[in-house]
């Protein structure tokens, strides 16, 4: 495997030596600031927002589409078996963007790699992945409506 394939993404210590490897330093925690549109090549605002990012954005619809028919069955064996539940994937792809702004997917990680927990210095994602689980209805006590009264109680 090539450590040095993520040129502008943390990747193992090597990839900071090696001279094929581009690290921005200081490295933005941000995609979104005008320091990072400045540094990375090709750079502007425009390329990234305007043909970059809705090419990663048709790479993921691309994905789910031809990923849902195969899956789909599991769901639907699911509720017919009465059962209740929410699934949520945190997609984490690895693009490659060419110089025209095409991506295009090398892989895709689920769950068990979340980059803001391993590289937290460079990706201080905490705040968004907690927010994440808020918007779903998720508060960490799934089960609070069986034991809440007794809890007030005390």
């Amino acid at each position: 495997k090539e450590p040095c394939i993520h040129v502008l993404m943390p990747g193992t210590n090597e990839c900071f030596q090696n001279k094929r490897a581009n690290v921005l330093t200081p490295y933005p925690t941000r995609t979104n600031t005008q320091e990072w549109f400045d540094k990375v090549i090709p750079s502007g605002r425009d390329f990234w927002t305007q043909r970059a990012w809705p090419s990663v954005e048709w790479r993921v619809v691309e994905l789910l589409v031809l990923a849902r028919d195969a899956i789909l069955h599991v769901d639907h064996q699911l509720k017919r078996n009465g059962l209740r539940y929410k699934r949520v994937f945190f997609l984490s792809p690895d693009i490659l963007i060419d110089q025209h702004g095409q991506a295009t997917m090398v892989e895709v990680n689920v769950n068990g790699y979340m980059i803001g927990n391993l590289h937290k210095s460079f990706f201080p994602l905490h705040e968004e992945q907690r927010a994440v689980f808020r918007l779903m209805g998720g508060n960490g006590f799934p089960k609070q409506h069986k034991y809440a009264a007794a809890l007030e109680q005390q």
